[in-house]
């Protein structure tokens, strides 16, 4: 793992994700029709990273209202976290696996082998259901894309939504362990999608070449 010593959101973190595949579109890049082929959502996020790396640049993308309500949340939950567990989360910028374009920036490292991601939802009715449940299973791609870049054992994933604090509800964790076999998962499915980006980098290499 190497890591690259930067802030999250600025143009040295934009340029260290280029044409990586991230923990953010684990989801995508893991996603398989029942044949074993790539799913669309696959094949169109290997488009995206091919047309990164042949184009040099980051592709524009909006940044729905999700996104702001979690970057503008994410201090003051982590000090929720911080306050709730008496322990101490130390930020980093972008972790890159050792041997393949794949990285991960997690929402905070938490001892030798802890995460911490945290998710702000505004459908409260998906806190309530988490709360009830304790049910994380829309974010454990992303969740265990950043264990196995960084070589953690385990993450906490944190509910926050200042919403609820009057109620004491502002504040959900859900502890995610990872097993041995998720971690060889992992390594088979990503070298795979690299793969395919791979063969879709080649192809626009070509193309944009017979077009010179």
């Amino acid at each position: 793992m190497r890591i690259i010593d930067c802030e999250q959101g600025t143009a040295e973190w934009l340029r260290a994700r280029l044409g990586v595949a991230t923990a953010s579109r684990a989801a995508d890049a893991l996603a398989k029709l029942k044949t074993g082929t790539w799913a669309k959502a696959a094949q169109d996020y290997a488009i995206e990273l091919a047309f990164e790396r042949v184009n040099g640049s980051a592709i524009d993308k909006a940044v729905t209202v999700a996104m702001s309500r979690g970057s503008e949340l994410e201090p003051e939950a982590r000090a929720a976290y911080e306050a709730r567990t008496g322990v101490l989360v130390d930020q980093m910028g972008f972790a890159l696996h050792d041997k393949m374009q794949a990285g991960a920036s997690p929402d905070g490292l938490i001892g030798t082998d802890g995460l911490l991601e945290i998710k702000c939802p505004f459908d409260q009715a998906r806190i309530a259901r988490i709360w009830a449940t304790d049910d994380i299973s829309d974010y454990v791609p992303q969740v265990e894309w950043q264990m196995w870049i960084l070589e953690r054992d385990w993450c906490d994933v944190a509910i926050y939504d200042p919403r609820l604090t009057h109620s004491g509800m502002d504040l959900h964790i859900v502890r995610h362990n990872m097993s041995q076999e998720a971690y060889e998962r992992l390594d088979r499915e990503v070298y795979g999608f690299l793969d395919l980006v791979d063969n879709v980098e080649s192809t626009l290499r070509r193309k944009r070449h017979d077009q010179v």
